[in-house]
């Protein structure tokens, strides 16, 4: 642990911790204490303290813990740093408070001592992004197309747009400032995300971010579906690709899209299977909102071109795009 400590001191602030072994007074403290720290002596900046790490076994209220760490410090003569693997936001405050230094190595420090204090908002570590979850895909597929010429949006604003909450906009700020797709700015509390080129441009560079949102497909009778909220059912798939371009239909089933949460909030009647049947159209089940694109009857295109992207067929790529040559940036 006191390795631990050295090293996030070193790391985050320059600031050198000392070592200098087991607190060696242990005749002058009270058992409880003995057995509820383990105790060193160390130096900050030559600045000498008691490093105070609680057993694992210690199950106590921290106002307890509190009272203790300062019998430890009028004991010894020395300031304690309590120093816990983890401490939940309400004991942070009630430290702080209580003007009790502590440091959790990796996530926060306070050293009042030496004039420091650092919180877990300081110290995140930075995003790394493989894929952009459903949401914040989502998010930036509306911004592109909503907002093509609009230098600066707000997800926050956005994702209650789509349904989202708070939280998955704050995701999507992260996820895309990560990927370089996005600056996040603030504007008084309010946070905007600032295009890093074109619309055009960050859909090419977003690509490798991006898959399919589609989840899985069924297949049910088409007289049930009226039972859907029309607001989300849209047409995809090959179906909604041939009524935007020359493709010829091929006498597929019809299909349509629903985001996720509206087919499990189906009613019970509806029953799906799992094979072709008469008279049956083909539902896809998306990650995310359908209804990027309000007034078309169709899935917006960026996630139409996603959703058809690894068919094989030559005829079905070049409607793609055509369909990607109309979308306006």
């Amino acid at each position: 642990m006191t390795k631990a400590i050295a090293t996030y001191l070193q790391d985050v602030i320059g600031v050198t911790l000392a070592p200098t072994g087991h607190v060696l007074h242990s005749e002058r403290l009270p058992y409880f204490i003995t057995e509820a720290f383990d105790l060193a002596d160390a130096t900050i900046e030559g600045f000498p303290v008691i490093l105070a790490t609680p057993r694992q076994n210690l199950v106590q209220r921290l106002e307890e813990t509190v009272q203790q760490l300062k019998q430890l410090r009028d004991r010894l003569g020395k300031p304690v740093v309590f120093c816990p693997t983890a401490l939940a936001s309400y004991e942070r405050r009630n430290l702080i408070r209580y003007r009790m230094p502590f440091i959790v190595p990796g996530k926060q420090m306070y050293l009042p001592h030496l004039g420091i204090d650092l919180r877990e908002r300081v110290l995140q570590k930075p995003v790394t992004v493989a894929r952009l979850s459903p949401s914040t895909q989502a998010l930036l597929i509306w911004a592109l197309l909503n907002l093509p010429t609009q230098d600066e949006w707000e997800p926050a604003t956005v994702a209650a747009a789509l349904g989202y909450t708070p939280m998955a906009a704050s995701r999507a700020a992260r996820e895309l400032e990560a990927t370089g797709l996005m600056k996040a700015r603030m504007h008084g509390r309010i946070k905007c995300l600032e295009k890093t080129g074109s619309s055009a441009e960050i859909w090419e560079r977003a690509k490798p971010f991006l898959k399919t949102p589609v989840l899985r497909e069924h297949w049910i009778h088409k007289s049930a579906l009226h039972l859907f909220d029309q607001t989300h059912l849209r047409t995809a798939g090959i179906t909604a690709l041939a009524a935007q371009t020359m493709l010829a239909d091929d006498g597929e089933e019809t299909c349509f899209a629903i985001p996720q949460r509206q087919w499990q909030a189906r009613p019970s009647e509806l029953q799906p299977t799992a094979h072709y049947e008469p008279d049956a159209v083909r539902v896809q089940i998306w990650q995310y909102e359908t209804a990027i694109c309000d007034a078309s009857p169709f899935v917006d295109p960026l996630s139409l071109s996603l959703s058809l992207a690894n068919d094989s067929d030559e005829r079905v790529q070049m409607a793609l795009d055509e369909i990607m040559e109309r979308v306006t940036w």
